[in-house]
């Protein structure tokens, strides 16, 4: 299995957004894991833009906790939402 598939093998990551987070250096499921959920959201920004939405932020989170993105709590998301802002 190649790193590519390890990664869209995470939960709330298939194969787009695995192939997406290697083409801004992400190849291995410990990258992403040791990743900064926000950083990483808007690195995918600054590349892809508008192919890019919150919802990618709350699967990269999820996966990291091994969560649904769907089952992240509310305050979770807006904590989320709100580094975004101040970061952007």
């Amino acid at each position: 299995m190649t790193n590519i598939q390890s990664v869209a093998r995470l939960l709330n990551l298939g194969p787009k957004s695995a192939e997406k987070l290697a083409q801004i250096g992400y190849t291995t499921t410990d990258q992403i894991m040791a990743a900064d959920a926000v950083d990483l959201y808007l690195s995918l920004r600054q590349v892809f833009a508008e192919q890019v939405n919150l919802i990618m932020l709350w699967a990269i989170r999820g996966a990291q906790l091994d969560i649904d993105w769907r089952l992240l709590p509310e305050e979770m998301k807006a904590d989320l939402r709100q580094q975004v802002e101040e970061r952007q």
